[in-house]
């Protein structure tokens, strides 16, 4: 005999994790459920935690994982929300941080990245002599954060955003000043 049965999935399980049925997802989940909410507006159960802190995409389970392509609302595999409100299987963003700090959907920033840019600002303070030559050359900068476009002294590396100050950024048109 089953452990656990759900008389609407009509699914058996021995399994030693907590399962219960979520009836607006119509479907069973694993964990606690004392520790999960359905958020009604992403329309995806989520852990408490997220609750009133998280930004709301519809349907954002109901996609593909972004690096494996395997279908999120349904996948036993632990996920991530991003801080931009898409979702990532927790293995698949363990190994895409590994060569990116962009969501890659959005190309958002992942996590907070004020070390990263305050990192950038030392180098460029300290390389000043590189860049004595280019100050009279502006560009067109696109922010992937606050997705506002802003102008600044060129850099052929690590243009910074004059909004949020980040270097999210990409490079538009370059002219003289």
């Amino acid at each position: 005999m089953a452990e656990y049965f759900c008389a609407q999935c009509k699914f058996w399980s021995n399994s030693t994790e907590e399962i219960f049925h979520c009836a607006k997802c119509k479907m069973c989940r694993i964990g606690p459920q004392n520790r999960t909410f359905h958020c009604t507006d992403c329309n995806a159960c989520m852990n408490k935690d997220l609750y009133n802190n998280h930004i709301h995409i519809e349907n954002t389970l109901k996609s593909n994982c972004p690096i494996c392509a395997e279908y999120m609302f349904t996948s036993i595999k632990n996920l991530t929300l991003l801080n931009c409100g898409h979702s990532i299987h927790t293995e698949c963003l363990e190994y895409y941080i590994k060569g990116s700090h962009q969501c890659p959907i959005c190309l958002k920033s992942i996590g907070d990245m004020n070390l990263y840019n305050q990192k950038i600002d030392f180098i460029l303070s300290n390389n000043l002599k590189l860049y004595k030559d280019t100050d009279i050359w502006m560009c067109e900068i696109s922010c992937f954060d606050c997705k506002e476009t802003s102008k600044s002294f060129y850099r052929f590396l690590f243009n910074k955003c004059q909004i949020c100050k980040s270097y999210n950024t990409r490079t538009g048109d370059v002219y003289k000043e």
